[in-house]
């Protein structure tokens, strides 16, 4: 998902790519953080639900930019 604000950075602007990077860099260190620990049941719940907050919160935003 790191190269989506990149590409769609001309479509929807600075502000989509700004939060883009944010949840990104979020999902990032979630995902780095599940090789150290040792609930990995835990870990993968809460790394499910932000990836449905990451989708629901871009696709909010595009919708947003785009009216």
């Amino acid at each position: 998902m790191l190269p989506v604000p990149f590409i769609l950075l001309g479509t929807f602007g600075w502000i989509f790519f700004a939060v883009s990077i944010l949840l990104t860099s979020g999902w990032i260190i979630l995902s780095v953080k599940g090789y150290r620990t040792d609930d990995k049941q835990r870990w993968a719940n809460m790394n499910l639900k932000y990836s449905l907050i990451y989708l629901i919160v871009l696709f909010m935003l595009m919708i947003v930019l785009t009216i």
